[in-house]
Protein backbone atom coordinates (compact mmCIF):
# COMPACT_ATOMS: atom_id res chain seq x y z
CA UNK A 1 0.00 0.00 0.00
CA UNK A 2 1.45 3.33 -1.05
CA UNK A 3 0.45 6.74 0.29
CA UNK A 4 1.04 9.74 -1.96
CA UNK A 5 0.78 13.21 -0.47
CA UNK A 6 1.01 16.36 -2.56
CA UNK A 7 2.26 19.62 -1.09
CA UNK A 8 0.20 22.76 -1.51
CA UNK A 9 1.27 25.30 -4.09
CA UNK A 10 3.22 28.23 -2.74
CA UNK A 11 1.22 31.39 -2.26
CA UNK A 12 2.35 34.24 -4.47
CA UNK A 13 3.23 37.68 -3.21
CA UNK A 14 1.03 40.59 -4.27
CA UNK A 15 1.57 44.33 -4.57
CA UNK A 16 -0.45 47.54 -4.48
CA UNK A 17 0.05 51.30 -4.45
CA UNK A 18 -1.12 54.16 -2.25
CA UNK A 19 -1.04 57.79 -3.35
CA UNK A 20 -0.56 60.65 -0.91
CA UNK A 21 -1.37 64.34 -1.15
CA UNK A 22 2.21 65.29 -0.44
CA UNK A 23 5.18 66.01 -2.67
CA UNK A 24 7.56 63.99 -0.48
CA UNK A 25 7.52 61.35 2.26
CA UNK A 26 10.69 60.67 4.22
CA UNK A 27 11.71 57.22 5.46
CA UNK A 28 10.16 57.59 8.96
CA UNK A 29 6.86 58.60 7.32
CA UNK A 30 7.02 55.61 4.95
CA UNK A 31 7.67 53.39 7.97
CA UNK A 32 4.52 54.74 9.63
CA UNK A 33 2.51 53.90 6.50
CA UNK A 34 3.82 50.32 6.55
CA UNK A 35 3.01 50.01 10.24
CA UNK A 36 -0.59 51.18 9.66
CA UNK A 37 -0.99 48.56 6.91
CA UNK A 38 0.45 45.86 9.18
CA UNK A 39 -1.90 46.89 11.98
CA UNK A 40 -5.02 46.79 9.82
CA UNK A 41 -4.09 43.39 8.35
CA UNK A 42 -2.66 41.90 11.58
CA UNK A 43 0.68 41.24 9.92
CA UNK A 44 4.18 41.06 11.37
CA UNK A 45 6.58 43.75 10.07
CA UNK A 46 8.54 41.45 7.76
CA UNK A 47 5.44 40.73 5.67
CA UNK A 48 5.07 44.27 4.28
CA UNK A 49 7.94 45.75 2.30
CA UNK A 50 8.58 48.53 -0.19
CA UNK A 51 8.35 47.30 -3.77
CA UNK A 52 11.64 47.51 -5.68
CA UNK A 53 11.16 45.83 -9.06
CA UNK A 54 8.65 45.80 -11.87
CA UNK A 55 8.86 42.71 -14.10
CA UNK A 56 6.39 42.09 -16.91
CA UNK A 57 3.92 44.64 -15.54
CA UNK A 58 3.07 48.31 -15.94
CA UNK A 59 5.74 50.75 -14.83
CA UNK A 60 5.08 52.97 -11.81
CA UNK A 61 2.69 55.83 -12.50
CA UNK A 62 4.23 59.26 -12.81
CA UNK A 63 3.40 61.49 -9.88
CA UNK A 64 2.00 64.93 -10.50
CA UNK A 65 3.21 67.94 -8.49
CA UNK A 66 2.11 67.61 -4.89
CA UNK A 67 1.71 63.81 -5.13
CA UNK A 68 3.72 60.84 -3.89
CA UNK A 69 2.87 57.23 -4.74
CA UNK A 70 4.20 54.41 -2.57
CA UNK A 71 4.33 50.79 -3.71
CA UNK A 72 4.22 47.83 -1.34
CA UNK A 73 4.56 44.06 -1.46
CA UNK A 74 2.68 41.69 0.79
CA UNK A 75 4.84 38.61 1.40
CA UNK A 76 3.09 35.25 1.86
CA UNK A 77 3.26 32.96 4.89
CA UNK A 78 4.66 29.91 3.14
CA UNK A 79 4.90 27.91 6.34
CA UNK A 80 1.20 28.38 7.03
CA UNK A 81 -1.13 27.51 4.17
CA UNK A 82 -4.16 28.38 6.33
CA UNK A 83 -3.18 32.05 6.35
CA UNK A 84 -4.86 34.23 3.70
CA UNK A 85 -3.11 34.76 0.39
CA UNK A 86 -1.47 38.19 -0.10
CA UNK A 87 -4.02 38.97 -2.83
CA UNK A 88 -6.84 38.28 -0.35
CA UNK A 89 -5.11 40.45 2.25
CA UNK A 90 -4.99 43.40 -0.13
CA UNK A 91 -8.70 42.93 -0.88
CA UNK A 92 -9.24 42.94 2.89
CA UNK A 93 -7.37 46.26 3.05
CA UNK A 94 -9.70 47.61 0.35
CA UNK A 95 -12.66 46.66 2.52
CA UNK A 96 -11.09 48.72 5.33
CA UNK A 97 -10.60 51.77 3.11
CA UNK A 98 -12.49 54.18 5.39
CA UNK A 99 -10.44 53.09 8.38
CA UNK A 100 -7.22 53.45 6.35
CA UNK A 101 -8.18 57.04 5.44
CA UNK A 102 -8.62 57.83 9.14
CA UNK A 103 -5.22 56.32 9.98
CA UNK A 104 -3.52 58.14 7.08
CA UNK A 105 -5.12 61.58 6.60
CA UNK A 106 -2.75 62.47 3.73
CA UNK A 107 -3.94 59.49 1.68
CA UNK A 108 -5.54 60.43 -1.66
CA UNK A 109 -9.15 59.08 -1.57
CA UNK A 110 -9.48 59.36 -5.36
CA UNK A 111 -6.67 56.85 -6.01
CA UNK A 112 -8.12 53.34 -5.55
CA UNK A 113 -6.10 50.32 -4.46
CA UNK A 114 -5.50 47.87 -7.33
CA UNK A 115 -3.96 44.56 -6.19
CA UNK A 116 -1.50 42.82 -8.50
CA UNK A 117 -0.39 39.25 -7.93
CA UNK A 118 3.26 38.38 -8.59
CA UNK A 119 3.77 36.95 -12.09
CA UNK A 120 5.98 33.90 -12.34
CA UNK A 121 9.21 34.41 -14.26
CA UNK A 122 12.75 33.10 -14.19
CA UNK A 123 15.77 35.22 -15.14
CA UNK A 124 18.33 33.99 -17.64
CA UNK A 125 22.09 34.22 -17.46
CA UNK A 126 23.27 36.35 -20.37
CA UNK A 127 26.74 35.62 -19.00
CA UNK A 128 27.16 32.55 -16.82
CA UNK A 129 28.81 33.00 -13.42
CA UNK A 130 32.58 32.98 -13.59
CA UNK A 131 35.53 33.82 -11.40
CA UNK A 132 37.46 36.97 -12.29
CA UNK A 133 39.82 37.64 -9.40
CA UNK A 134 41.31 35.71 -6.47
CA UNK A 135 43.60 37.17 -3.80
CA UNK A 136 44.86 35.87 -0.48
CA UNK A 137 41.70 37.04 1.29
CA UNK A 138 38.85 37.32 -1.21
CA UNK A 139 37.33 36.13 -4.47
CA UNK A 140 35.20 37.94 -7.04
CA UNK A 141 32.54 36.34 -9.23
CA UNK A 142 30.72 37.99 -12.13
CA UNK A 143 27.51 37.28 -14.01
CA UNK A 144 24.88 39.03 -16.12
CA UNK A 145 21.11 38.62 -15.71
CA UNK A 146 18.40 39.60 -18.16
CA UNK A 147 15.90 40.23 -15.33
CA UNK A 148 16.06 41.07 -11.63
CA UNK A 149 16.76 38.30 -9.17
CA UNK A 150 19.16 36.79 -6.65
CA UNK A 151 22.40 34.85 -6.69
CA UNK A 152 23.15 32.34 -3.93
CA UNK A 153 26.74 31.19 -3.43
CA UNK A 154 27.84 28.31 -1.21
CA UNK A 155 31.54 28.03 -0.32
CA UNK A 156 33.02 24.76 0.91
CA UNK A 157 36.61 24.68 2.12
CA UNK A 158 38.63 21.64 1.11
CA UNK A 159 39.56 19.74 4.25
CA UNK A 160 41.98 16.90 4.92
CA UNK A 161 41.17 14.39 7.66
CA UNK A 162 42.93 11.28 8.91
CA UNK A 163 41.02 8.04 8.47
CA UNK A 164 41.91 4.56 9.75
CA UNK A 165 43.06 2.07 7.11
CA UNK A 166 43.34 -1.61 8.08
CA UNK A 167 45.92 -3.84 6.40
CA UNK A 168 46.53 -7.56 6.92
CA UNK A 169 50.08 -8.79 7.57
CA UNK A 170 50.95 -12.50 7.26
CA UNK A 171 53.72 -13.98 9.37
CA UNK A 172 55.84 -16.06 6.99
CA UNK A 173 57.06 -18.33 9.79
CA UNK A 174 53.83 -19.12 11.64
CA UNK A 175 51.37 -18.34 8.89
CA UNK A 176 49.29 -16.23 11.27
CA UNK A 177 47.59 -13.14 9.95
CA UNK A 178 47.50 -9.97 12.02
CA UNK A 179 45.75 -6.71 11.33
CA UNK A 180 47.46 -3.35 11.43
CA UNK A 181 45.69 0.00 11.54
CA UNK A 182 47.30 3.02 9.95
CA UNK A 183 46.00 6.58 9.85
CA UNK A 184 46.13 8.10 6.38
CA UNK A 185 45.26 11.59 5.17
CA UNK A 186 42.16 11.82 2.98
CA UNK A 187 40.25 14.74 1.51
CA UNK A 188 36.69 15.15 2.73
CA UNK A 189 34.28 14.29 -0.07
CA UNK A 190 32.49 17.19 -1.76
CA UNK A 191 29.38 16.53 -3.83
CA UNK A 192 27.06 18.92 -5.61
CA UNK A 193 24.16 19.93 -3.34
CA UNK A 194 20.61 20.69 -4.42
CA UNK A 195 19.58 24.23 -5.23
CA UNK A 196 17.51 24.58 -2.06
CA UNK A 197 20.50 23.46 -0.01
CA UNK A 198 22.69 26.15 -1.59
CA UNK A 199 20.06 28.79 -0.80
CA UNK A 200 20.04 27.66 2.85
CA UNK A 201 23.83 27.41 3.11
CA UNK A 202 23.93 23.61 3.40
CA UNK A 203 26.21 21.08 1.71
CA UNK A 204 24.95 17.75 0.33
CA UNK A 205 25.05 16.29 3.86
CA UNK A 206 22.99 19.24 5.20
CA UNK A 207 26.00 20.59 7.12
CA UNK A 208 26.07 24.38 7.43
CA UNK A 209 28.72 26.07 5.27
CA UNK A 210 29.61 29.60 4.19
CA UNK A 211 26.66 31.14 2.34
CA UNK A 212 26.41 34.44 0.51
CA UNK A 213 23.55 36.00 -1.43
CA UNK A 214 23.56 38.95 -3.80
CA UNK A 215 20.61 40.98 -5.01
CA UNK A 216 20.67 41.34 -8.80
CA UNK A 217 19.29 44.86 -9.09
CA UNK A 218 20.76 45.66 -12.51
CA UNK A 219 20.01 43.88 -15.76
CA UNK A 220 21.96 43.39 -18.98
CA UNK A 221 25.13 44.53 -17.20
CA UNK A 222 28.02 42.65 -15.62
CA UNK A 223 27.57 42.41 -11.86
CA UNK A 224 30.59 41.93 -9.58
CA UNK A 225 30.08 39.81 -6.45
CA UNK A 226 32.95 39.97 -3.97
CA UNK A 227 33.36 37.56 -1.04
CA UNK A 228 35.90 38.79 1.56
CA UNK A 229 37.56 37.38 4.69
CA UNK A 230 38.67 34.04 3.26
CA UNK A 231 41.62 31.98 4.49
CA UNK A 232 44.84 32.37 2.55
CA UNK A 233 46.45 29.47 0.65
CA UNK A 234 43.20 27.52 0.89
CA UNK A 235 41.21 25.67 -1.77
CA UNK A 236 37.45 26.20 -1.97
CA UNK A 237 34.63 24.83 -4.09
CA UNK A 238 31.88 27.32 -4.90
CA UNK A 239 28.36 26.31 -5.91
CA UNK A 240 26.19 29.07 -7.43
CA UNK A 241 22.47 29.08 -8.20
CA UNK A 242 20.26 31.91 -9.45
CA UNK A 243 16.71 32.84 -8.50
CA UNK A 244 13.99 35.31 -9.41
CA UNK A 245 12.95 38.28 -7.28
CA UNK A 246 9.75 36.85 -5.77
CA UNK A 247 9.37 38.85 -2.54
CA UNK A 248 10.25 36.84 0.54
CA UNK A 249 10.62 33.45 -1.15
CA UNK A 250 12.59 33.63 -4.43
CA UNK A 251 12.05 30.77 -6.90
CA UNK A 252 15.32 28.99 -7.71
CA UNK A 253 16.62 28.00 -11.12
CA UNK A 254 16.68 24.28 -11.84
CA UNK A 255 19.42 22.12 -10.34
CA UNK A 256 20.85 21.52 -13.81
CA UNK A 257 21.93 25.19 -13.83
CA UNK A 258 24.00 24.94 -10.64
CA UNK A 259 27.46 26.27 -11.41
CA UNK A 260 30.50 24.68 -9.73
CA UNK A 261 33.79 26.60 -9.56
CA UNK A 262 37.04 25.74 -7.75
CA UNK A 263 39.71 28.17 -6.67
CA UNK A 264 42.69 28.50 -4.31
CA UNK A 265 43.40 31.73 -2.47
CA UNK A 266 46.92 33.10 -2.72
CA UNK A 267 49.56 32.69 -0.06
CA UNK A 268 50.25 35.74 2.07
CA UNK A 269 53.87 36.85 1.38
CA UNK A 270 56.30 36.59 4.27
CA UNK A 271 57.91 39.76 5.52
CA UNK A 272 61.69 39.84 5.58
CA UNK A 273 63.46 42.81 7.18
CA UNK A 274 66.81 43.79 5.67
CA UNK A 275 68.94 46.32 7.51
CA UNK A 276 71.50 48.39 5.62
CA UNK A 277 74.14 50.42 7.49
CA UNK A 278 75.35 53.68 6.10
CA UNK A 279 77.79 56.17 7.60
CA UNK A 280 75.00 58.10 9.33
CA UNK A 281 71.80 56.03 9.24
CA UNK A 282 70.53 52.53 9.77
CA UNK A 283 68.02 51.90 7.00
CA UNK A 284 65.40 49.14 7.25
CA UNK A 285 63.53 47.84 4.24
CA UNK A 286 60.73 45.26 4.14
CA UNK A 287 60.62 42.98 1.14
CA UNK A 288 58.19 40.16 0.43
CA UNK A 289 59.06 36.63 -0.56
Amino acid sequence: RRCVQETDAKHKAASFALRFKSSYLNEPQVLVVRQKIEFLLSLIPSKVENKQFWVDEDDPVKDQPGQTTLYFNIIPYNNNQNYPKPLDLINLLISKWDQLLKELPELDPTFPIKPTEFKDYMPLWLQEPQMTNVTSKDVTFTCTYNLYGWMYILLIKHEIVKVPVTTEIKNETTGQISKQIEWKAQQVEIQKPKGWQIAKGLDFRNIQRLKFQFLINVTDKVLNMNIPNLESNTTYTAFLIGANAHPGYPDLMGDTLIKELNFTTMMIPKEVVIETKTSLFLESRIIYT
